[in-house]
């Protein structure tokens, strides 16, 4: 888990990318630190479950090779951390039933391949509405 300091004089938004892909993270983190986005990435879905709740982002990339049911609820349990956007990147196969997906929570299923540019313009389209339709807390209390 990767610690970040969130005090108050930092403005930049955090964005929680959680993926095996190390070749995808490293564009992805590169992309969003050029927009002055704070970029922390997971491997592991517990702990970026953990970092979710810590941290509570501003938008999450979901990018993990796990079957739809598992998929599901992790997306279940991610959006009870946070009322930032999720976005979720789903193989062919995974996306049999997109309803479910937006039920459990996510905001949008984007279909792999993914084009990295593509994720990024949505990524940034999301954190933009969402701070023009309703600004994000400085403080958001969490109950675990």
């Amino acid at each position: 888990m990767v610690a970040w300091n969130s005090s108050g004089a930092n403005k930049m938004q955090n964005i929680l990318v959680i993926s095996k892909d190390e070749e995808m993270l490293n564009v992805w983190t590169t992309f969003f630190r050029e927009k002055n986005y704070q970029v922390i990435c997971e491997k592991n879905p517990n702990e970026g479950l953990q970092t979710s709740r810590l941290l509570t982002p501003a938008l999450i990339i979901i990018d993990l090779d796990l079957s739809q049911s598992e998929y599901l609820e992790f997306c279940r349990q991610i959006r009870s951390t946070t009322n930032g956007s999720i976005l979720v990147l789903a193989s062919k196969n995974n996306e049999s039933d997109i309803s479910n997906y937006y039920q459990v929570g996510a905001d949008e299923l984007i279909t792999k391949p993914v084009n990295p540019m593509a994720v990024l313009i949505k990524a940034i389209t999301r954190l933009a509405r969402q701070e023009w339709i309703t600004p994000r807390k400085e403080v958001v209390q969490m109950h675990v």
